[in-house]
């Protein structure tokens, strides 16, 4: 739909409990082109495109309980794609599956609404810029692994979970979250109550979190902010080799994992964990390590927030220098 650069303001509509659209498999894709392009999936009906490619400038709404698209092959939005309403999006993504082009969007929003990704990972930002996936309002989002900031120059991109009952989790063994794998300032937000849970469910290798994958990842953050607003990571990395990327938890957010480390390599100086406000808490249940290999690494808490670690080690060799941390079950109160 829209293959010509003057086809726009085309419209699909599939609707109704029993309507079905579906595009036979094979090599060729399912493509909204140009701009203005829309496609509406609703009241119970079912839209079943192989290979899904959401051009820019144009939109894809899936809304309403027992509404379903669900597709096979790639999954690519460069556009503005919602599900709400108790839909479900189901994506198996063989190939690549991603948004790919600058400013798009995805959101999933409500109760009941849902995305499963069952084969490979989403990357929210995949040579594309100021991308966002919002889920939103009890929205429930799962996938092998998601990387937030892909190549280098896929810069400030966001992952935004918010609002009491939304969750964010994996699928499948050895997960990751790379925020910024090699982009630099991306963003992934837990907010007002949502939930982030990384979880390793088989084989040997943790679950991770890294912040700043690549040397040209810098200043990424992730932010766990506001009352029972949680994350959980096994191994979380503030700086892998990309330097000046941070943690900060705030105003009651919790953040759980067993081993931490800021500076992972010696290029990864300069991050920073923040913890402020009565009932913030970050939570190690093995170690944290401020500055593995690289200097200049550091922790502050404040206002009332908690710092809890098994053991501490700062700066674990010579190359790891002017590293900071308070000491470990810090709780400083709040200033009269």
């Amino acid at each position: 739909m829209g293959v010509g650069p003057t086809a726009t303001n085309n419209r699909i509509v599939v609707t109704g409990s029993g309507s079905l659209l579906q595009q036979l498999a094979g090599v060729r894709f399912f493509l909204v082109g140009a701009s203005n392009n829309s496609i509406v999936v609703s009241n119970g009906a079912t839209l079943y495109p192989w290979d899904f490619r959401l051009g820019a400038g144009n939109q894809t709404i899936v809304t309403d309980p027992g509404t379903l698209f669900t597709n096979e092959a790639s999954f690519t939005v460069a556009g503005r794609m919602v599900v709400s309403n108790g839909a479900t999006l189901g994506t198996r993504a063989q190939t690549i599956a991603g948004l790919t082009g600058n400013g798009a969007t995805l959101i999933v929003t409500d109760a009941g609404s849902a995305w499963e990704c069952s084969q490979n990972g989403f990357s929210v930002g995949l040579g594309a810029t100021n991308t966002s996936l919002l889920v939103s309002n009890g929205g429930f989002v799962r996938a092998p692994s998601f990387i937030v900031g892909n190549f280098a120059g896929d810069d400030g991109n966001t992952l935004q979970v918010t609002g009491t009952g939304t969750r964010l989790t994996n699928s499948f063994f050895g997960p990751t979250l790379e925020i910024g794998k090699a982009g630099a300032n991306n963003r992934v937000l837990v907010l007002n109550g949502a939930r982030a849970d990384l979880f390793t469910t088989g084989g040997s290798d943790l679950a991770k979190t890294i912040l700043g994958a690549a040397s040209t990842a810098t200043s990424n953050t992730l932010l766990i902010a506001g009352s029972n607003s949680r994350f959980t990571s096994p191994s979380l990395l503030i700086g892998s080799n990309g330097p000046a990327s941070q943690l900060v938890i705030s105003n009651g957010g919790f953040a759980n994992d067993a081993v931490a480390v800021l500076g992972v390599s010696d290029t990864a100086s300069n991050n920073i964990a923040i913890l402020a406000g009565p009932g913030s808490l970050w939570s190690n249940s093995v170690v944290l390590v401020v500055g593995s290999n690289a200097p200049v690494n550091s922790i502050i808490v404040s206002n009332g927030s908690t710092l809890l670690a098994n053991s501490l080690i700062l700066g674990n060799n010579s190359s790891s220098s002017n590293n900071s941390a308070p000491p470990i079950g810090s709780c400083l109160p709040t200033p009269l």
